[in-house]
Parts: structure tokens; sequence; C-alpha cells
């Protein structure tokens, strides 16, 4: 699953095929204004940020608007690329059941796209998706299947429960919250069958190939984890240029990132403990558990956004 497949085109609102589609799937009243933002300043932690909130009112709403989007442009190609890689367990399963088991997922993770799809009124270019799209992404087309099971279904699994959760108490939209709920609900059993699959074939997980293949992308995971903030970074550099290094520290502070990352990891070391993996790789990756010091994620910020300016250039 390469950016080519997250970008997969979608058909006109004429096509026949549509016609059969809504037939399938009951469409539902949405009512969604271009660019309405579904979650306020609040959520974020931005009435926190003192830089924030010396902005003036459009530019506040820019950064809520972008933020906003942000998220559900994430939930939609993650809903679109799981419809391929439930087919694709489907058909890697090794049992008549564990292939039913996928198609049924397949076709939930497809009733989620259709759900989200209204909400999202970009173009199909996948070329600005976010780290963490793009990892998944490159998971998905390059990983082992057990791997991918693993990766996909304990971990990132796992971590959507928590984070459709969050996302579903705070949107502003009912609808939208009604749809996260439905997804939380089915994302709870595709996360269990994923743990069920990994005990089951426990013997698979201690040999040293596989176990370093889940390393790496353990690692990249968490290394995205422990740099903190970077989607409300990204939303306010496109208002403030040019953030200094005790800008950004301050705002990290002012967002309590520290204990938001160290709550985030933990919950990673508990989807971690829920797989079959022995306890000497989950050694091998402790380091990485352990929440670094706002210097350290200020530091790495101030890299990455100064990377980015001179990209630019």
């Amino acid at each position: 699953m390469n950016s080519n497949v997250l970008s997969l085109p979608r058909l006109t609102l004429e096509h026949p095929l549509n016609r059969i589609l809504r037939a399938k799937h009951e469409a539902r009243d949405n009512n969604v204004s271009l660019y309405e933002v579904h979650w306020n300043a609040d959520f974020w932690g931005l009435n926190l940020v003192l830089v924030f909130e010396k902005l003036g009112a459009e530019k506040k709403s820019k950064i809520v608007s972008l933020l906003s989007h942000s998220l559900i442009q994430e939930a939609y190609f993650i809903e679109k690329g799981a419809m391929l890689m439930m087919s694709k367990f489907a058909v890697e399963a090794k049992f008549a059941e564990e292939r039913a088991l996928f198609s049924i997922f397949a076709a939930e993770e497809a009733k989620h796209f259709l759900a989200l799809k209204p909400f999202y009124i970009d173009s199909e270019q996948a070329g600005e998706l976010n780290g963490f799209l793009s990892e998944m992404a490159k998971i998905s087309s390059e990983a082992s299947p057990r791997c991918a099971i693993y990766i996909l279904q304990v971990i990132l699994e796992g971590w959507g429960l928590w984070h459709y959760k969050a996302l579903a108490a705070a949107t502003t939209n009912e609808c939208l919250k009604k749809i996260f709920e439905e997804i939380i609900h089915d994302e709870a059993s595709h996360h269990g069958a994923g743990v069920m699959i990994g005990r089951h074939n426990e013997n698979e997980f201690l040999h040293l190939p596989l176990q370093r293949e889940i390393s790496g992308y353990l690692k990249n995971l968490l290394r995205m984890i422990r740099i903190g903030p970077v989607r409300v970074f990204t939303a306010l550099s496109s208002e403030v240029p040019s953030l200094s290094y005790e800008e950004i520290k301050g705002i990290l502070i002012q967002l309590n990132s520290k204990e938001v990352v160290v709550s985030q990891l933990e919950i990673i070391a508990r989807l971690i403990g829920q797989g079959p993996v022995p306890k000497i790789f989950i050694d091998s990756i402790q380091d990485l558990l352990v929440a670094p010091s706002v210097d350290e994620m200020a530091s790495a910020l101030e890299f990455l956004f100064q990377n980015k300016s001179s990209a630019v250039e």
C-alpha cells in the first residue's frame, strides 16, 4: 500500500457503480460545509499557548481549521488503506474461517471509509501525507504477513481505539461522533483478532528475522511519538513562521507535552505486552519507551522545521 494506492482515485458521482454502492451503503445526511471545524482549539490545548492567543481571530481560525482537517485526512486515509490490508490478510489466510473473518473486517473498513468520505473534501493526492500515514503505507506494502498483522492490528488498531475515543468525545459534529463510535466498536474486534492470531502463532515470533523486522517498524513509530505534537507545530508554523527554540520549548511546556508523550508511550508499551513477542525483544526497544525531556523534544522539532523551511527554499 504505497502512496499511489492511498491516492486511488474516486469515481465521478454520476458513475453507475455509485448507484449500486449507495444501495448497499446507507448514506448519512452529513450536511458538511467546506472546511468545517469539527474540533475546537481547546482540544489541542491551544487555549494555553501564548503564541496562539496573541494571534488575530482570522489566523486562529485558519490554524484550528488546518488541525481539524488534518484529523479527518488521517482517519480517511487510514480507513481507505485498511480496506486493502484486510483484503490482503484474507488472501494470505491459512484457514477458511480466518479468510472469512478478514473478509468481514474488510467490509467493515469499507463502511468506515464511505462514512468518512463526505467529510474529506480535498483531492486524492497523497503527496502531503503526514509521517504516520507514510509509515503505515510502508508497513502495508513492505512488511511480511505476520509482521503486518502484529504492527497494524495489535499495535496500530489498539492505538486507534484510544485515538478514536478521544476524537469521538471531543468532536462538535454529532454525525461524526456517531461514525467514530461505530468505528471503535468494529476496531475492537479487529485488534482482538490480531492479538489472538499472534498468541496462537507464538513460535513464529521467536524467529530473529521477524523480531528484527517488527523492531524496525516499532522504533520508527516510537520516534514519531517521542518528537511531540508535530501536527500542532505544523499548523502553528503556517501562521507563525520561524519559531525560535525558546518559543518551541515554551509551547511544549504550555501544552504539557512531556506528560502527554509519557501517556502515549505507556499505551504503546501495554499494546506490545499484549502481543506474542518475548521479553528480550521488548528489552531491545526499552530506551525508546522512555519519554524524552522537553529540551530534547524542542531540539528535534526545531531541526524538523528548519529542514522543512530549507526544502521549500
